[in-house]
């Protein structure tokens, strides 16, 4: 019987061969899906995202960061680095020392924008007030997700 499977004539080791094979590929997407618990970064005020320009180059931004039910979210009224995710949703978010590869969409689900406002007044208070005199009452509203892939 072990000569046999050996030799590859046993569906079941087959399978448990193909298992383990990829189950490497299932633990590092498990970690991937851990590590975007935004919970852990709630209490960051500022991060930095970077986006691409019109022309190929870099633009580093500093936004404030809103954390709804786990997820991140970026919001922007009509500025440069907003545009330049409507053209290049992928962006990079250094939070501390720790840089992010995402993938940004925009929100547009009523319910969703309106919790992610709240939870920037909650977060930033009266400079958050003050803030959308100027920018308006309906801002960009970003999600941050994880990369796509090709």
């Amino acid at each position: 019987m072990l000569v046999h499977a050996a030799a590859g004539g046993s569906s079941a080791l087959r399978w448990v061969m193909l298992l383990l094979s990829v189950a490497p590929l299932i633990a590092t997407h498990a970690a991937a899906e851990e590590a975007l618990d935004w919970s852990r970064y709630a209490e960051h005020g500022v991060v930095t995202v970077t986006t691409t320009n019109r022309d190929g180059s870099a633009r580093r931004t500093k936004v404030w960061l809103a954390v709804v039910d786990g997820r991140g979210y970026l919001r922007t009224g009509g500025t440069r680095w907003g545009d330049n995710i409507e053209r290049h949703p992928e962006v990079a978010v250094l939070i501390g020392s720790e840089s992010l590869d995402l993938h940004v969409r925009f929100v547009t689900d009523e319910d969703t924008r309106e919790a992610v406002k709240r939870a920037f007044r909650e977060k930033y208070g009266f400079t958050d007030w003050a803030i959308n005199l100027f920018r308006g009452n309906n801002p960009r509203i970003m999600l941050l997700d994880t990369p796509t892939q090709d």
